[in-house]
């Protein structure tokens, strides 16, 4: 994958990796969302406007920062604990 994190396999799915699970999680997570309003965009039949290159090559995320990758599933975490306790079995 050399410097890529995330790679979708046709028929397959996606693998995604990072240093740990917390930053390899944080990847899938805004790649899904990154997908998910693509294809909102795409469903609504009009031309999408693309950003120009010297944006698209330097953009580092949706805050300019990387998210806290920790805290971040950490969260997901609680959130399951509380609402499907059952993912732990």
């Amino acid at each position: 994958m050399g410097h890529k994190t995330i790679m979708l396999m046709r028929g397959h799915g996606v693998t995604v990796v990072g240093p740990g699970v917390h930053e390899a999680f944080d990847e899938a997570y805004m790649a899904e969302g990154s997908c998910m309003y693509r294809m909102t965009a795409m469903q609504t039949g009009q031309p999408l406007r693309k950003l120009p290159e010297g944006l698209r090559r330097n953009h580092t995320g949706p805050w300019g920062e990387r998210l806290d990758a920790c805290l971040h599933l950490n969260a997901w975490r609680r959130v399951l604990d509380r609402e499907e306790p059952d993912y732990a079995r």
